[in-house]
């Protein structure tokens, strides 16, 4: 038996990826102290490009 949204049941791909992006931002929150997100270089990479793409378009 699948949750159903707006009728129709999800996929259980949508499924797993919910569970997982709750799971991660589970461990994120409760044991990475935020200051430490903001200093690493794979964030400040991403958050660049980001930017970049967003400047882009």
């Amino acid at each position: 038996m699948y949750p159903n949204a707006n009728g129709a049941p999800l996929s259980i791909v949508l499924m797993i990826q919910m569970y997982m992006l709750f799971g991660r931002a589970f461990i994120v929150l409760f044991t990475v102290p935020p200051a430490a997100i903001t200093k690493n270089d794979v964030f400040r990479s991403g958050m660049a490009a980001i930017v970049a793409v967003y400047g882009v378009a």
